[in-house]
Order: structure tokens, then sequence, then C-alpha cells
């Protein structure tokens, strides 16, 4: 079966630090494999940790100049041109989540996820933000309804803290920006701090599980002095660049004497 489609296909490109273009790229028209795919886009998300902050500013340790043109992008919705002979439960018109920030999107059907009837392109490109937390709590030994304290209110640790409401834990959801946390509590998270409450008695000692959302040294630290003892912290934020002078000793104090599972929260 071959690539149907007859327009130019485009794809956004660092070509430089701080730097993204709209290129021209060459259109792929051999025939599809057996289990490939052949989508056009219609809404990609830009990721404001991982393509801002890691890719973009590079401050990923992994870039060089030698990096550039980089491809761009890991959420997009798309509908479904063409699909490879033996591709089942996909058919032309269906939307699938997954790609880059191209205009078209061709690969292997396991690569992508197919969008429930009825949720718009712009609400299902979400889903693949929700993911980054969910590991987290999938691995997690700290169950429902204990209380999980959340630090960093960005698209990431918003999507975290509903999420975690919805599996039954008491969520605190933190972060200094008023801003922020006047969009949390339109999101329906009622219990919506400042600041991580670690002196406060409601709170410190009581909490079992913290998720920072923030990659901040002091975040970290903070949850690490505020969970129960065999409490844990998961870092779904990535610590792109040092935030403060903390030593490594003060959190691994913290982590001793406290009894926490400090955990890795990549996907």
């Amino acid at each position: 079966m071959h690539v149907k489609n007859k327009k130019a296909e485009y794809a956004i490109k660092f070509t430089a630090r701080e730097k993204a273009e709209l290129i021209k790229i060459k259109r792929n028209d051999s025939p599809l494999e057996a289990d490939e795919i052949y989508a056009e886009t219609l809404v990609s998300l830009i990721s404001p940790g991982t393509e801002i902050v890691g890719v973009y500013n590079a401050t990923h340790y992994q870039i060089t100049p030698d990096s550039y043109p980089m491809s761009t992008g890991y959420a997009s919705v798309s509908k479904v041109v063409d699909v490879g002979r033996t591709v089942s439960g996909l058919k032309p018109g269906d939307l699938v989540l997954g790609g880059c920030h191209q205009s078209h999107q061709r690969g292997r059907y396991g690569d992508f996820v197919r969008v429930p009837e009825g949720l718009s392109p712009e609400l299902a490109v979400f889903g693949r933000i929700i993911k980054i937390s969910i590991p987290a709590l999938i691995r997690s030994i700290i169950r429902p309804p204990e209380v999980m304290v959340i630090a960093g209110l960005g698209v990431v640790g918003i999507l975290a803290a509903q999420l975690g409401r919805n599996y039954g834990y008491q969520v605190v959801a933190c972060d200094p920006s008023e801003k922020r946390r006047e969009i949390a509590r339109g999101c329906g998270l009622a219990d919506v701090l400042a600041k991580i409450p670690v002196c406060d008695p409601e709170y410190a000692k009581k909490t079992g599980l913290g998720l920072d959302c923030s990659g901040h040294e002091q975040a970290v630290l903070d949850l690490c002095d505020i969970v129960r003892p065999w409490g844990e912290v998961s870092m779904v934020g990535v610590p792109w660049f040092p935030r403060t002078t903390i030593l490594a000793q003060k959190i691994l104090h913290s982590v001793f004497y406290n009894f926490v599972s400090l955990r890795s929260g990549w996907e």
C-alpha cells in the first residue's frame, strides 16, 4: 500500500540553541510496512520541561553543537490516512495519539494509541503529559487514602494532582506562584498551598507520598523531610540545572534518618 498523501510535509526542528524552525522534509513514498500507519497531524503539544528547558535552552547534558538539527515533540494527535495490511483495530479516519511536531506521522502501529470516540484532539493530546506521573503511582507502595504532597504546579504537576485525587489520595498541591495556584484551584484542587508545609503538624510526618514535579532540589529536600517514616518521594520533574547551593548530603541525611524511599520518576 503506497502513501496517498500528495501534500508537502513539514517538521519543526531545533537548528541551534534557542532556535526552532519549520522545515520542509522529504516525504517517504515507499509502501507502508505491514504494521505501519500513516496519519495527518491535527494538534501537537509543546513540553515545557523536556523541549523548552531541556532541549530548546540546551540544558540537557547530551546536547552538543553536533546534535543539530534535532527533531522535536512527543505528543500529537493525528487522523489516520492509511494502514498496513496487518494493522487491526485502526482504520482511515480514526484518531491516534503519538508522534512529534510534524505535519504527518508514519510509524509502527504499536507506537500509537487510538483516541476514544468523542474525545477532542485538543484534550486527547494531554494524555501524553498525564502519563509522565503515572509510573510513580504505579510503582509506589503508598496507597490511597494516604496524604500525597505534590511540589510544582505546572501542567505536569496539576495533572498529577488531579490523577492522585481521582485515585483516592488526599492531595496537597504546592507552588510559590499565585497564578499557578489559582489554576490549580480552578481545576478542582482544594488543598493548594504556597509552599510545602514541612513544619505544619497537620502534614509533617503524616504524609505518605511526595511527588516533585518542579525539578527543584529544595522541593525534593522538603518532601523528604515531610513524609512519614518509610514514606516515598518520587522525582517526576527533571533537575535540569542547579537552583540552589544545597549539598547532596542534606538530602541524603533526610533520606537516611527518615527512612525515605527516594525514587526516580523517569518514565
